[in-house]
């Protein structure tokens, strides 16, 4: 039997693992999400969140655990 059309809220947001980090941003301010399931061959294989792409500029910007940065 046909499953009925799920609500937009209730949707997992997928994001291939050879995409760019770039484009997951996008993908998360497009849906107003903060976690996309990571898919590879349309199999999820992990979540990435917020969190993680703020770590990740973090480090391209020489920000590291344990450095301590100028608050203003």
């Amino acid at each position: 039997p046909d499953m009925p059309e799920l609500p937009d809220k209730t949707k997992v947001v997928t994001i291939e693992d050879s995409e760019l980090l770039t484009v997951a941003i996008e993908l998360m301010k497009e849906k107003g999400v903060r976690h996309l399931a990571v898919t590879e061959d349309e199999t999820i294989i992990g979540v990435l969140s917020v969190s993680d792409v703020l770590r990740a500029y973090g480090e391209l910007a020489g920000l590291s655990k344990g450095k301590k940065t100028r608050r203003s």
